[in-house]
């Protein structure tokens, strides 16, 4: 049973950080078409935003790599929209 529960506390941190790079990416591209600078101010706004949130929250935390997840993201997503825009 400790096993089953291990692996599906992994899966959800996986799906977690996915959530939050996806998040950041589609931000930036999203509106990054009509403006980069305030596409990518957003995302980190969001970012932070939802950390701060997190570490307000009882039984929660500040996380780090939820914050490397938001910033890949944001490269991603700065790529992608490069590709599209140029």
């Amino acid at each position: 049973m400790n096993k089953l529960i291990k692996f599906a506390t992994q899966k959800l941190h996986m799906n977690d950080k996915m959530i939050h790079g996806t998040v950041t990416a589609l931000t930036v591209i999203i509106f990054g078409l009509w403006n980069l600078t305030f596409s990518v101010g957003l995302a980190i706004g969001l970012s932070v935003g939802k950390e701060t949130g997190d570490s307000l929250a009882i039984g929660n935390h500040w996380s780090w790599l939820d914050i490397l997840a938001d910033t890949i993201g944001i490269i991603i997503g700065l790529i992608v929209l490069i590709l599209i825009k140029y």
